[in-house]
This record gives C-alpha cells, sequence and structure tokens, in this order.
C-alpha cells in the first residue's frame, strides 16, 4: 500500500481510473522530456495505467529511486503543469446566461 506522503498526483486514491490514467499521463510525458535515463520509470508508468495497486506501487518505487533534486524537479514540473494560470491576467471565458 502507498504511505499517505505518495497520495498526491496520480497516486491519490480518490481518483477515477479516467482521471488516474490522464494523469498518469501527464507526468509520463513530463519524464520523456526532462529525466535523461528514464526508460524504467516511463515504462512502470505505462504499466500502472491499469489502476492495480501493485503496478502503481512499482511506479513509486521507481519514482522514489530518482536522485531526490531529480525528483522534486520532476514533482515540481508536473505540479506547474496541474496548476497552469496564464500570464497576462487573463480569465476563461464567462458562459452565457441561459446556455446549456
Amino acid at each position: 500500500m502507498l504511505s499517505p506522503s505518495d497520495h498526491w498526483g496520480p497516486f491519490h486514491p480518490a481518483l477515477s481510473h479516467a482521471e488516474r490514467v490522464a494523469r498518469l499521463r501527464t507526468l509520463r510525458a513530463i519524464v520523456q522530456l526532462s529525466v535523461k535515463d528514464g526508460g524504467p520509470l516511463e515504462r512502470a508508468l505505462y504499466l500502472a495505467e491499469d489502476g492495480e495497486i501493485e503496478s502503481l506501487q512499482a511506479a513509486m518505487l521507481e519514482l522514489n529511486r530518482l536522485p531526490a533534486l531529480r525528483r522534486r524537479h520532476l514533482e515540481s514540473q508536473y505540479i506547474r503543469h496541474q496548476t497552469y494560470k496564464p500570464k497576462g491576467g487573463r480569465q476563461p471565458p464567462k458562459t452565457l446566461e441561459g446556455a446549456g
């Protein structure tokens, strides 16, 4: 079982399967772009898409094998991606009253 400190991003237990897969794919894309030799981690993240706890634990184990600084960088990139805010104070479009 994952420890409470590992309940972030795609490893949070309250996620639906579809949301978990989306978050795993986001993390895997960031790994592909920022980890020089991320093959084992990429594979573990891909296999974790089945949603089985053993697969998620294996992915977390591979993530924990990264050097601390690299892991923190990866986590911060993931969080930055998940909390993106456009520059320039641009706001999302407002819905029209009476629409849908």
